[in-house]
């Protein structure tokens, strides 16, 4: 990745986040910025199976139960989805499942 080069001129010793080039400033920025660390901190794992777990039965939901149907809401593999479903304990298979 290609960074530009800047500089940053401040009277005061502590160079301002307002001070910096708007790329710069970019990188502090959270990607999801909804998304907040607690202040207590929090268990990785469990939270993004979590979120996994939401996101798999929401994409089963929509596509009607149909598991290949789901893995392409979520733009994965058929064979990754199961292995998901598998992980997390929603292997339910049904009639009509692929």
């Amino acid at each position: 990745m290609n960074h530009p080069t800047s500089v940053s001129l401040e009277p005061e010793q502590v160079i301002r986040l307002e001070s910096l080039p708007e790329p710069v400033r970019g990188l502090q920025e959270p990607s999801f910025p909804g998304l907040k660390l607690p202040e207590g901190g929090l268990d990785i794992d469990a939270f993004i199976e979590r979120i996994e777990r939401d996101l798999l039965t929401q994409a089963l939901r929509r596509a009607g139960g149909i598991q290949s149907r789901a893995a392409q809401l979520l733009r994965t593999s058929f064979r990754s989805f199961r292995y998901r479903l598998e992980k997390l304990g929603l292997e339910d298979p049904q009639p009509g499942e692929e």
